[in-house]
């Protein structure tokens, strides 16, 4: 399978753990831990249509394209799972040209998520050495 994927947010210099996957009517937060006990990445999407957490055995297509190596959080521009999606008669959001497919690499698990909308990155803490420009900082204490 050809996937063609642009990096949201790079390398980590460690495969982040996926330590909760929260769904609410109207937004999806994911915490990853960069490092165990670290303080957690939050990234929050909204306007979703579905997502999907599947451990990373289950994704060895995936494996080919990319690592966490390149990063943890791709925008997957085709091969990936809402193409999958878009195939399927009963998949009403087809019509939709704004859904986007988002990937984030785990450690065990990862996670899928179509949404109208780009993700919120918020990092730890402002002086955190992973804040790249465009993700927010968390307020510190």
């Amino acid at each position: 399978m050809d996937i063609k994927f642009e990096i949201v947010e790079g390398s980590l210099n460690s495969t982040p753990e996926v330590v909760l996957v929260k769904y609410e009517v109207d937004e999806l937060k994911i915490l990853l831990e960069p490092k165990y006990e670290d303080p957690p990445i939050e990234v929050i999407f909204d306007h979703i249509v579905g997502f999907r957490v599947l451990d990373e055995g289950n994704l060895v297509e995936f494996w080919d394209s990319f690592t966490s190596n390149d990063g943890w959080l791709f925008q997957i521009k085709s091969g990936g799972w809402l193409e999958q999606e878009l195939n399927r008669s009963g998949f009403f959001s087809s019509s939709n040209d704004e859904l986007k497919e988002y990937f984030i690499i785990g450690t065990d698990g990862c996670v899928n998520i179509s949404s109208h909308s780009k993700p919120t990155v918020i990092y730890p803490s402002s002086n955190h050495p992973l804040n790249q420009i465009g993700a927010k900082n968390a307020p510190t204490s």
